[in-house]
């Protein structure tokens, strides 16, 4: 029923002159203040869009409101949106709670979806992820591709449900059928890695070839990966650019920093680094830690850009305080060296280590941690010796040297 107001409401704006469109709306008003509900529903719309009328949301939340008690089912979903986003209304997730419950209550398989939500992130109401089940489960049952495709996410990882990867593979299914974009990349996901299904990469590129068509930055993004590296097509760098490139104009963050990367370091297309530092930055903008990193790296060393350690500071401490190991190292080392404009701090640079090391991912990490605690007036420190040989146990060769040389000066005693 929602889906055939929008319908209606697209149909009577739809029009082809500006004349029209003010006739159209004129009518609608005049049906809304005689206490019609789907013309209550539809001048909503219209001005929560700013369709023919100036953007008002506060007069979009009182005409879906009006619209709800006049028995609309579909307003109670738009009404309990406008309180979760705060359009046009203080944000109130209780509030938005129980406006999907009473639509949901009228047979609503959007607001039956939204209650599952809520109750699944504990949004205006206790997290329960049983009930979230549920909704989720009587959505489906009435095509709501949203529930499906949550369904098919908590069958998949075993959130208020046992693992069950064959559910998951029918919900996600289920959901794409309905041109769902999140399940058909979860769906191409499952084919790349055989997860659920049978392995099938060219099944893979063509759900993410789907997904793409419909707009989803996630899929384009996918076909650069699998361009890039030869899964279920033959490598090609340029399509690979092509793909990335079209989901970094659309925000794609991951997109802006593969972008980056191919144009900084030459891959498949000639080196360009002031188009690198575009994409760099624009990626770095919306929070992606390894373009914050590599625009601290390319700023340390004056790479296409005049040397600023201050700028790599800022670029690397953002990445490191995210939890950026590679970043917490780089600025470890910019601390114990110092540069100029940025003054050398042992307590900092130990600090920037021990995070590092103390994720363990990189052996690197531990063994930069056990040199400078080692170098730092105790070569016998035993936080830094037991760095260093976690370092030399995982096999970074100069971790084993130092190890060596340590043991031989205390042969010799």
């Amino acid at each position: 029923m929602a889906e055939n107001m929008k319908a209606s409401y697209e149909d009577d704006l739809g029009l082809r002159s500006a004349e029209e469109v003010d006739a159209t709306l004129q009518i609608l008003m005049k049906k809304a203040e005689a206490g019609d509900p789907l013309s209550q529903f539809n001048l909503a719309n219209a001005y929560r869009t700013g369709m023919g009328v100036p953007l008002d949301l506060v007069k979009s939340h009182h005409l879906f409101k009006k619209s709800a008690e006049g028995g609309a089912a579909e307003a109670y979903h738009a009404l309990g949106n406008s309180f979760s986003n705060g359009e046009g209304v203080t944000v109130d997730l209780k509030q938005a709670f129980i406006c999907f419950m009473k639509g949901a209550e009228e047979g609503n398989c959007a607001c039956m979806s939204s209650v599952g939500c809520a109750y699944s992130r504990a949004e205006g109401v206790t997290l329960n992820h049983t009930e979230a089940i549920k909704w989720w489960k009587k959505a489906a049952a009435l095509k709501d591709s949203t529930a499906q495709y949550n369904l098919g996410c908590a069958f998949d990882v075993g959130e208020g449900v046992a693992i069950n990867k064959s559910e998951a593979i029918k919900f996600y299914k289920l959901a794409a059928e309905q041109k769902n974009v999140d399940a058909i990349f979860n769906l191409g996901n499952a084919y790349r890695t055989g997860d659920g299904v049978r392995l099938n990469l060219r099944m893979a590129v063509e759900l993410y070839k789907q997904g793409s068509e419909l707009g989803d930055t996630k899929s384009i993004s996918a076909l650069g990966v699998c361009y890039q590296q030869g899964v279920g097509v033959d490598v090609d760098q340029i399509q690979a650019l092509h793909f990335y490139k079209k989901a970094g104009e659309l925000g794609h963050a991951d997109s802006q920093f593969y972008t980056a990367t191919i144009y900084h370091f030459g891959k498949g297309v000639p080196v360009d680094k002031s188009l690198a530092m575009k994409w760099y930055k624009r990626s770095a903008a919306q929070g992606n830690v390894q373009a914050l990193s590599n625009l601290g790296a390319v700023y340390s060393v004056g790479d296409s850009v005049p040397q600023d350690a201050r700028e790599a500071l800022k670029h690397w401490t953002k990445a490191a305080e995210a939890g950026l190991e590679e970043a917490q190292v780089n600025l470890g080392g910019l601390y114990e060296n110092g540069a100029d404009g940025v003054p050398r701090n042992i307590a900092l640079c130990l600090k920037w280590y021990r995070k590092a090391a103390q994720a363990g991912n990189m052996p690197e990490s531990l063994y930069r941690c056990g040199v400078a605690l080692c170098s730092n007036g105790n070569p016998e420190d035993r936080e830094g010796l037991s760095y260093i040989k976690r370092a030399a146990e995982r096999g970074l060769p100069e971790a084993i040297r130092t190890l060596r040389g340590f043991n031989a000066v205390m042969r010799q005693f």
